[in-house]
């Protein structure tokens, strides 16, 4: 690759976030199941029914965490499952 400065930084800036524990996203697969958890209550996670909910929440594939919008404070989490 011919030498292009931002680039460079940008590859840069990208290894020291993941280098600080920053959440790789890269190449996810679509199976890979997704929460909503609440940024300030990490024991609430969203339903799109009930909105805030402590056990009945929603799961989302992949593809929904690309394209649905997530509600005020909340944050994508990945699930320990899979939606194969």
């Amino acid at each position: 690759m011919p030498d292009n400065p931002p680039h460079r930084a940008l590859t840069a800036a990208i290894a020291k976030a993941i280098a600080n524990g920053a959440p790789q996203y890269v190449n996810v697969p679509e199976t890979t199941s997704w929460i909503i958890v609440n940024s300030a209550d990490a024991t609430l996670c969203w339903s799109n029914e009930e909105g805030w909910v402590e056990d009945t929440y929603d799961t989302f594939s992949g593809l929904e965490r690309k394209t649905v919008s997530l509600p005020i404070g909340g944050e994508w989490e990945q699930a320990p499952w899979s939606t194969k």
